[in-house]
């Protein structure tokens, strides 16, 4: 029977008993390749930082192209040719999860293959609650010790290539656990149980006493889980509350039916909001599709005709991707002083939806929110703008964009800037965020600082990201590519992630951080702003 459990805890708290992770991240003198989903692996990037182990872990991301022509061998093995660098190595663990195991993986031809390739011992181990029945990991792990206690470390082969890791971007499932964290609905996410690291980029939604998951194995598995999520759903729904479904890397492999879920507790009464979540993509992607999911759900029987009001609506924030970039609170106070309301469309996704008809433009901050947007204009006529507010000037340009669609103007209230010596006139500038910040900074730098050399990249390791952004960005995947290019710069900013990198390879530049939840998580639970004079300001404090 699958078993439903509450997530009553901060998913970073560490039990008590160990895992089968914590006993494999203990074991020595060996190179571990975690295999997996975006969403399997991004647990990693934070247990690497925990235990400072960053050196003896390698991420090997799969995507469902992978899953599907089965060439998984090819992207492993670019990951071993890193993993085989590190010095006085006895052998290599590759560690692959629920989605290897459904789908039987053959992990024994490739580890005979890798073994004659290089040279060395390599050895397999399964992760997560479906494989447990049929493996008991820890006790491989202990075998693995124990055959390579008496073994010779390899020989170290010097290596003039320097290897700076980049972490697996937060997943689909954490950009829409971002996008309800403050809805007080029944979250249930569709799992074997392990998926639920995927929420370690949202501590507030971990602490909160409505979250649930399914936990099952195998067996379980085969048999099939739905009437018993429908019953759980039932028993603990009280009547009021909305219901929303996530769904996991396990969907996209059985197939797992939401409309036939839906349809059954519609017979019930309970109305489900399914978001369709596989874990496979990054969080930028999870939103935009969560919008027009909520959108499609919540504006399914209104009318075309609207009735605006002051009101402009905020479409693309979430505190994950913009938390530490736009002061929610200090928007709204800004707009408050023009008789204007700002609806921001996350959070209570039902009070935001059941108003956002009623707005006179949509203000959009991200890619994320650009999808809605324009199925709102052309369902609704509803009219438009896109831009970030970073920097002094960015308010009053947003502002002007907004004038041709409400009745506001930008009101003086005497902020202070602070006095800068020197410009930025002759000096090369390297942007490295998502899309939208990079256009706001960069108007900034070009407007307020007199920059007019700005190059902007974005960390794009993955096609579904690339797809994503299309022509909107310039990407790369490693910080080897943007040395490639062969370009000098005076001044880096981008998240604490790519800092080690790139002060090696551009060690004449200055590097200002600028940390972003999707790839760090590094975001603070204050936000900070680059809203107007904070922007300027906070550029100012690194000159």
């Amino acid at each position: 029977m699958v078993e439903l459990k509450q997530k009553k805890m901060p998913v970073s708290c560490r039990k008590e008993t160990k895992s089968v992770t914590d006993c494999l991240l203990e074991l020595e003198d060996v190179s571990i390749i975690c295999i997996g989903p975006a969403s399997c692996l991004r647990t990693f990037y934070f247990q690497e930082g925990e235990l400072d182990i960053l050196d003896h872990v390698f991420l090997c991301q799969l995507d469902q192209t992978d899953y599907l022509t089965g060439d998984i061998y090819s992207k492993l093995e670019k990951t071993v040719e890193q993993a085989v660098l590190l010095p006085d190595i006895k052998g290599i663990v590759l560690f692959a999860g629920c989605s290897d195991y459904i789908i039987q993986t053959d992990y024994d031809s490739m580890v005979l293959e890798l073994e004659a390739t290089y040279s060395l011992p390599f050895f397999q181990i399964w992760r997560g609650p479906i494989a447990k029945c049929q493996h008991n990991s820890k006790e491989e792990i202990k075998e693995i010790a124990n055959i390579l206690a008496d073994k010779k470390p390899r020989k170290h082969v010097e290596s003039e290539k320097e290897i700076f890791k980049l972490p697996v971007l937060a997943s689909d499932i954490a950009g829409v656990a971002s996008l309800i964290e403050d809805w007080n609905c029944l979250r249930v996410l569709y799992t074997p149980g392990s998926c639920t690291d995927s929420f370690a980029d949202n501590s507030l939604l971990a602490k909160q006493s409505n979250f649930y998951y399914t936990h099952f194995s195998d067996i379980d598995l085969s048999l099939g889980g739905t009437s018993d999520i429908l019953s759980f759903i039932c028993e603990h729904h009280d009547g009021k509350e909305d219901v929303c479904l996530m769904g996991s890397p396990l969907n996209h492999f059985v197939h797992g039916d939401y409309e036939e879920l839906s349809e059954s507790l519609k017979m019930e009464d309970i109305s489900v909001l399914p978001f369709i979540t596989e874990g496979f993509e990054e969080a930028a992607i999870g939103i935009s599709k969560g919008l027009m999911d909520a959108g499609n759900y919540f504006l399914e029987n209104e009318t075309k005709e609207r009735t605006p009001k002051n009101q402009i609506n905020l479409i693309g924030f979430t505190k994950l991707t913009l938390g530490n970039i736009i002061n929610i609170d200090e928007l709204k106070e800004k707009l408050a002083w023009n008789n204007y309301e700002l609806n921001v469309i996350e959070g209570n996704l039902r009070d935001a939806f059941s108003s956002i008809l009623a707005g006179q433009v949509n203000w959009v901050v991200s890619e994320e929110g650009l999808d809605l947007a324009k199925w709102l204009q052309k369902n609704y006529q509803m009219p438009y703008i896109v831009d970030l507010p970073i920097g002094r000037l960015g308010f009053e340009r947003c502002i002007e964009q907004l004038t041709p669609f409400c009745d506001i103007q930008l009101i003086d209230r005497d902020e202070e800037v602070r006095d800068i010596e020197r410009t930025l006139q002759n000096k090369h500038v390297l942007l490295l965020g998502r899309p939208s910040i990079n256009e706001g900074l960069e108007k900034m730098l070009q407007l307020e600082f007199e920059c007019q050399s700005v190059t902007s990249r974005t960390y794009l390791p993955t096609e579904n990201l690339a797809y994503f952004y299309q022509d909107k960005a310039v990407g790369f995947s490693t910080i080897e590519e943007l040395a490639a290019e062969k370009r000098s710069y005076d001044i880096i900013i981008g998240d604490s992630a790519y800092q080690k990198g790139c002060q090696f390879y551009f060690p004449k530049a200055s590097f200002i951080p600028l940390n972003d939840g999707v790839v760090s998580g590094s975001v603070s639970e204050k936000p900070m702003s680059l809203t107007g004079i904070s922007g300027n300001n906070w550029l100012t404090s690194f000159l």
